[in-house]
């Protein structure tokens, strides 16, 4: 009887202790992304740094304090975090999509691009993705790639005007 109430115990200290840590992961993460938008970048990453202390390997908190150091403008220390939370999270478009651009900027432009074809494979409909992707296919000189990318963006949002203006540019190279 005494070893059913020891377990008992640890399960609700178990369980008090992980509602304790979410409730930090949030309130970290609400105050860098305050930060953020009080274009408090070092603030920020402290408090993205705080979420990743308590859950190394959330993709969420490893993409929180990439996006701060790239807003310092430390992209090698952000280029790895986007690698850590893509190969955390390897179904989330959104990790993907982070990491490839973050190649593209560094100009590695072919390690972006299988990023970021990961990332159209897990989000289909995302126009953007499909966008940055044919940027990325023109630069590489890949133009029928960039072509039917775009035209499948433009399939996706025939509203979009960026898009119908982009499409325009590379029809008429």
């Amino acid at each position: 009887m005494r070893l059913a109430a020891a377990v008992l115990a640890l399960g609700v200290a178990t369980t008090a202790g992980d509602i304790w840590r979410q409730r930090a992961i949030q309130r970290f993460n609400q105050s860098g992304q305050e930060r953020l938008n009080a274009k408090d970048a070092r603030g920020a990453l402290e408090s993205f740094e705080g979420m990743v202390r308590l859950s190394p390997r959330d993709s969420n908190a490893r993409m929180q304090k990439a996006i701060a150091l790239a807003t310092l403008g430390r992209m090698p220390e952000a280029r790895k975090e986007f690698q850590r939370a893509a190969s955390l999270a390897p179904d989330n478009a959104a990790a993907q999509d982070n990491y490839g651009r973050v190649l593209m900027i560094e100009g590695n432009l072919g390690g972006a691009a299988l990023q970021l074809e990961k990332a159209r494979t897990l989000a289909p409909y995302d126009t953007e993705i499909q966008v940055v992707l044919a940027n990325i296919r023109f630069a590489q000189g890949r133009t029928s790639s960039a072509d039917t990318l775009l035209r499948r963006a433009h399939e996706l949002d025939p509203n979009d005007v960026a898009i119908a203006e982009h499409l325009k540019l590379v029809e008429g190279r």
